[in-house]
């Protein structure tokens, strides 16, 4: 896909948007936990049934009914190569643990349910609705020209996937990105849509269409 040579931005620059938010403040982001151990290993102490890093290469994380282990995957020091993993805290509100999961050229994360133990689908950027029925998560592949953005429901069940942004019909050529992304206490995701042509920017949503298919509108094709 074309894009603007400015937006070649190594992924890891991009573990997190600032702008980015949530009507009740349910955000998960990775950054700090990535790029200090000494965070996250203020963050793996916070864990309510404990968590801890056994090894460089090792992370264990308890549950109400037991246990999960995290565990890197060779090759280990190359770049966008192997499997990596972080923790980047607990939501009690959420019931909620966030990793961070490098895999290659992949950015992205799980959620483990502290009651069941099960993983949800995640990114390395969660941001839950007001209601907490359904989510965002945000994930980067290295040389895309923007992040991947999914909208799940609670258990996991995918409601809409694409890039955050607009790109042409013929997926061919980006024509806006999203910033200042966040849920409304309509339970609506609210952006505003930057084109890269320099244009005036406008206020997108995310919704529900009379279909049931979220979908976003309005919508800039070129």
């Amino acid at each position: 896909m074309n894009r603007p040579a400015f937006y070649l931005i190594p992924a890891l620059a991009l573990l997190v948007h600032p702008g980015a938010y949530s009507a009740d403040g349910s955000v998960f982001r990775c950054m700090a936990a990535y790029n200090s151990p000494k965070e996250e290993q203020a963050l793996l102490s916070r864990a309510p049934h404990g968590a801890r890093r056994i090894t460089k290469r090792l992370i264990e994380v308890g549950w109400t009914g037991g246990k999960r282990i995290f565990t890197d995957e060779p090759p280990y020091d190359e770049s966008l190569a192997g499997v990596r993993w972080v923790y980047c805290g607990y939501d009690p509100k959420l019931k909620l643990h966030l990793l961070f999961k490098a895999e290659e050229s992949i950015f992205t994360g799980v959620l483990l349910d502290d009651e069941t133990g099960s993983l949800l689908p995640g990114g390395q950027e969660v941001l839950f609705s007001p209601d907490r029925r359904y989510y965002l998560a945000l994930e980067m592949e290295d040389g895309d020209w923007t992040e991947s953005l999914t909208l799940y429901r609670r258990s996991g069940g995918i409601l809409w996937e694409g890039h955050k942004g607009f790109s042409s019909p013929d997926d061919r050529q980006a024509v806006a990105e999203f910033e200042d992304l966040h849920w409304t206490s309509q339970n609506t995701v609210q952006a505003l849509a930057v084109p890269y042509d320099r244009a005036k920017s406008i206020a997108v949503t995310l919704a529900p269409g009379p279909n049931g298919k979220w979908e976003w509108l309005p919508r800039l094709t070129k």
